[in-house]
């Protein structure tokens, strides 16, 4: 729920409420600046399925709330929370990836790189554990 009074303005002389501003806001700033960047930078989508969806009550704002942002080397195994190790996943690739590392072979899958920005990290995991 959100805390606080809305705050009536105008446009044209139409008087508009900002509960949608307010929705946003409360949402978005309750999150680390981290995870917002890495989602903007990921465009709000799930980098191991593709997941993107919308808001069905404010079709112009992403929908957040099934997108968690995770980290590609996990903190349990060493990883940093930089934006080099972090990506967007929705819930259920998270659930899927866990613990696991990049090349984790019970995965049988490799974890999705974004393109020229998470190599340096993966380069230093895989110079430390050859």
């Amino acid at each position: 729920p959100i805390e606080g009074k809305e705050k009536p303005y105008s446009v044209d002389g139409y008087p508009l409420y900002s509960d949608c501003l307010l929705g946003f806001n409360n949402y978005w700033y309750s999150r680390p600046a981290y995870v917002r960047a890495t989602f903007i930078r990921d465009n709000f989508t799930c980098q191991q399925c593709g997941f993107h969806q919308m808001r069905e009550d404010k079709p112009w704002l992403p929908d957040m709330s099934n997108l968690e942002c995770d980290h590609i080397i996990p903190l349990a195994r060493g990883g940093e929370t930089e934006m080099s190790n972090l990506q967007t996943l929705c819930r259920d690739c998270n659930r899927r990836k866990g613990i696991s590392l990049p090349s984790d072979p019970r995965q049988g899958r490799l974890a999705l790189v974004f393109e020229g920005e998470r190599l340096p990290a993966l380069e230093r995991w895989i110079a430390e554990y050859p």
